[in-house]
């Protein structure tokens, strides 16, 4: 996670290989959500800011938090030229200057499994009006589409035998797909839900089971972006 935050850090990279989420988890979000205010989102741990992307024409307000210099720069690039009156970007929750009870809705794209999370649902239970919504979502690693045999190496090579190098925490939080995500308080929040695609048992990390061999029409095609399918949760 350091990397990122790093000032060196090629966001321009990172971006371009970044898989753009479903619209089915903005859908879910925006109908949980629909009884809410639309005035103020917090998109935690941004990133250059694609998470947030299609809630622009909803909230009236964008505030996006990341420690990342490079992240930071980039988001506030992005959202000048997509709503540069309404839009800012912010180093971190601590220099976040918003009255309490003023945020909407608070999000978090495939970063809440570097936060400390008693720490972010402290803040946030300051900052969320009553009546508001929490929404975190991640997605698994991209497994090859065909061939199952190899969902299995792929999972244990990024889980198991990459350990040393990655932040383990972080990891398993991922490949639960948040299951092990710690719980916010109960006294402060309610209706706490956890939705996974596919769905899948309690204790049971996620490895798909795939189609073993290639349909004819893609025998000589490696490597492209159907080969591969994206898992996403909405927590």
């Amino acid at each position: 996670m350091t990397e990122y935050a790093e000032g060196s850090f090629n966001v321009s990279e990172y971006l371009s290989k970044r898989p753009q989420y479903p619209e089915k988890i903005y859908d879910l979000i925006i109908d949980y959500h629909k009884h809410g205010n639309t005035q103020t989102l917090l998109d935690l741990g941004c990133g250059p800011g694609q998470g947030s992307w299609p809630f622009l024409g909803i909230f009236d307000n964008v505030i996006g938090v990341d420690p990342g210099e490079g992240m930071i720069k980039h988001a506030r690039q992005a959202y000048e030229q997509i709503a540069k009156d309404r839009i800012c970007a912010v180093e971190s929750l601590d220099s976040l200057k918003v009255p309490e009870r003023s945020v909407d809705l608070a999000i978090a794209a495939t970063a809440a499994h570097w936060f400390d999370m008693q720490r972010t649902y402290a803040h946030l239970s300051k900052l969320v009006k009553s009546g508001g919504t929490v929404a975190f979502w991640t997605y698994d690693l991209a497994y090859p589409k065909y061939h199952s045999s190899t969902a299995e190496m792929v999972s244990r090579f990024a889980y198991e035998d990459m350990a040393q190098y990655v932040d383990l925490q972080g990891c398993k939080r991922i490949q639960s797909l948040y299951k092990e995500l710690d719980q916010p308080p109960a006294n402060e929040w309610e209706d706490v839900r956890h939705f996974a695609y596919p769905n899948f048992g309690v204790n049971k990390n996620y490895i798909p089971v795939l189609e073993k061999e290639l349909p004819a029409h893609l025998s000589s095609v490696e490597g492209t972006e159907w080969d591969w399918d994206l898992h996403t949760d909405v927590s």
